[in-house]
């Protein structure tokens, strides 16, 4: 099912992940029959929700010696109820693997691609963790953010928030974390508390330093995507 969709179900036991499924590659290899079209169309019903996030999961990209972020064609805010565009979408992922430049990832020239379906969700923050930051003999979290959908942040539409948050108060179980610059809101403060807990659960569930793709809705945090660095 390829790295992304299997890192994904590694951390479902830890973490909130949008619903979602993957398209095996029988499904691929038949995209154009339209009794697969059909299930596929029956799947994204059972998600209930309004619009979908169509992403790669290629078996080279998102392992522990490269991650290949933002090579492979990906569509947010897709609708469901548009199954030429949905079709188009998933075709779209499916066939950025041979695109031109993949050719000079020698990780990328095995395996194949898979497609991941996901809820879209709409988040009120979002943004990326990284889990360590060594300096001056500290190890610092590092968290970009920005109000709205990670898409923005990823698309650099807009300039995030950056906060550095000593490992070690999160560690020691601190409430009242030290971040620098100070730039987390009192109001936000307890459930990004809660996320950087996370993220030091992702951590050491990889054994591996990650990267984290997050957004926030409600009280909900979500993990969209997590990959060693």
């Amino acid at each position: 099912i390829g790295n992304k969709a299997l890192n994904l179900l590694r951390i479902n036991r830890v973490a909130h992940t949008p619903k979602g499924f993957v398209l095996s590659m029988y499904a691929m290899k038949n995209i154009d029959d339209p009794k697969i079209q059909d299930k596929v169309m029956d799947k994204i019903r059972e998600l209930m929700c309004d619009k979908l996030a169509i992403r790669s999961s290629h078996e080279g990209e998102d392992g522990d010696n490269s991650s290949c972020a933002g090579l492979f064609e990906s569509f947010v805010n897709v609708d469901v109820h548009n199954r030429d565009g949905i079709i188009d979408c998933i075709k779209s992922v499916y066939y950025s693997k041979n695109s031109e430049h993949i050719g000079q990832y020698r990780n990328l020239q095995d395996g194949d691609m898979h497609v991941i379906i996901q809820e879209m969700i709409s988040a009120d923050i979002s943004g990326v963790i990284l889990t360590s930051n060594p300096h001056n003999g500290m190890d610092y979290i590092m968290l970009e953010y920005i109000l709205g959908d990670l898409c923005h942040l990823m698309q650099g539409d807009v300039t995030p928030f950056i906060s550095y948050v000593k490992k070690i108060d999160i560690l020691n179980n601190k409430q009242n974390y030290d971040e620098y610059p100070s730039i987390i809101t009192s109001d936000i403060k307890k459930i990004m508390h809660s996320l950087i807990i996370t993220a030091i659960e992702l951590e050491n569930l990889f054994s591996h330093r990650v990267e984290i793709e997050w957004g926030i809705k409600g009280s909900i945090v979500y993990i969209f995507q997590v990959r060693p660095y």
